[in-house]
């Protein structure tokens, strides 16, 4: 008896390994980074981005909103004035809608916390920080 070869057509494609094993994700091409800087969400894992500007002192604002789920998350913010420095590194446990804010690396001018959900920073260094990176990194 023969056998019988079924083709299909080909899906459209999501992801891809090269032939150097990178990893690529919403890209074809190795940026240096994963997905060239985008976001990425990979099963459980997930990274996000982004730049805050402008920040007023005192004042909270929402980098992210965490998914009411079990998860584990790595958080840092990082900002630059007159090559003063102003960092902070977290790790938040969301159990549902209950957050836990760990400082890992408390740094100066700048503080993690949450309001329900909301992932936050508030610069608490006095001057105006001009721009505010983040980076989160969601571990399980």
């Amino acid at each position: 008896a023969a056998d019988t070869v079924t083709v299909e057509t080909a899906g459209s494609e999501r992801a891809r390994v090269d032939s150097s094993g990178n990893v690529l994700v919403g890209t074809t091409t190795v940026g240096g980074s994963t997905s060239n800087g985008a976001s990425v969400v990979a099963g459980v894992f997930r990274s996000l981005k982004g730049t805050l500007t402008s920040l007023a002192n005192n004042t909270a604002y929402t980098m992210f909103t965490a998914p009411a789920d079990f998860a584990t998350w790595i958080v840092n913010v990082h900002g630059i004035v007159s090559s003063q420095i102003y960092s902070e590194t977290a790790i938040v446990q969301v159990n549902n809608t209950s957050i836990r804010v760990d400082i890992i690396s408390a740094g100066s001018g700048v503080a993690i916390s949450n309001s329900g959900t909301n992932i936050q920073v508030t610069q608490t260094s006095g001057s105006t920080l001009s721009e505010l990176s983040w980076s989160a990194l969601r571990m399980a």
